[in-house]
């Protein structure tokens, strides 16, 4: 399926299901959407709710709600805490401070459910599509791990309008954009990364020194394509050997049987945001001049 094509599907929450996790009742929702000819299942964020049970004030950016799980007992083993603890060092920690224990098993298990879930989705022609809540939570594990990345003397809101004559205050943490900048929007970074994840992207901030390249690689899985995304610098795309000018702003999809690497011959620091998409993410590759 490609994006780039015309159709539709439904918005509907996890928690509006009969059963409210990824249970059966997911399953059959899948169904129903395949059997009416729709494409794709739009949830809302994943993350933990608030006491009102809105997901748009979650206790983390990261972590997904235990209430969703189908199977909240089921097995986990020390392997797979091991490995999800080496994977998600940035953010789990932080979480399982925050949320006690079981917090990390509670995360394998939804990773499993999840990625079980939308396989389920992908072969009846239907894929699963998320959305990130832009503020965190006051309190959250973000906000009490990471406190220098979030103004003190403001929180969000919204000016009066014809909706609230008023105004609206909602009380999430601002971000320090100068902080944030400060860190090379690491903990930005790190968030993009992780919901790409669990959409089944893949995404990495290179930075390209002078005189210095990418290794040549032609492998990322036969199903997967590489995006290239200049951000800023003038590198150089190389293609199979040959190569392609790409200053600041160059967008390029490649296939994983070309050989690629991105060189930069200038004195300048050059930026790249790579991601690994499905192929059938419908992103267009970069018309070369």
């Amino acid at each position: 399926m490609n994006i780039a094509q015309r159709s539709s599907g439904v918005q509907l929450h996890i928690t509006s299901l009969p059963g409210g996790r990824l249970g059966p009742e997911a399953y059959r929702f899948i169904d129903w959407l395949a059997a009416a000819g729709q494409s794709w299942w739009q949830v809302l964020p994943l993350g933990p709710p608030d006491r009102y049970r809105s997901p748009y004030k979650s206790a983390s950016a990261f972590a997904a709600w235990r209430g969703l799980l189908g199977e909240p007992r089921a097995a986990v083993s020390a392997a797979e805490i091991a490995d999800f603890r080496e994977r998600e060092s940035f953010w789990i920690g932080d979480w399982e401070r925050f949320s006690g224990a079981g917090a990390v098993a509670d995360q394998v298990r939804f990773e499993r459910e999840w990625a079980a879930l939308r396989a389920y989705g992908a072969e009846r022609g239907v894929r699963i599509m998320g959305d990130v809540a832009i503020y965190v939570s006051s309190g959250s594990a973000d906000h009490r791990a990471h406190p220098e990345l979030f103004r003190d003397d403001a929180v969000a809101g919204a000016p009066p309008d014809a909706y609230a004559t008023e105004g609206q205050l909602w009380g999430n943490p601002l971000y320090d954009w100068p902080a944030l900048q400060r860190r090379r929007y690491v903990w930005w970074v790190q968030r993009v990364r992780r919901t790409l994840e669990l959409q089944a992207f893949g995404i990495n901030i290179v930075d390209i020194g002078a005189g210095e390249q990418i290794p040549e690689h032609d492998e990322i899985g036969r199903d997967q394509e590489e995006i290239f995304f200049v951000l800023a610098g003038d590198p150089t795309l190389v293609i199979d050997g040959e190569d392609h000018p790409a200053p600041a702003g160059t967008f390029a999809r490649l296939d994983p049987e070309h050989k690629r690497t991105m060189r930069n011959d200038t004195r300048d620091p050059a930026e790249v945001l790579i991601v690994s998409a499905p192929r059938s993410s419908g992103y267009e590759p970069m018309e070369w001049a």
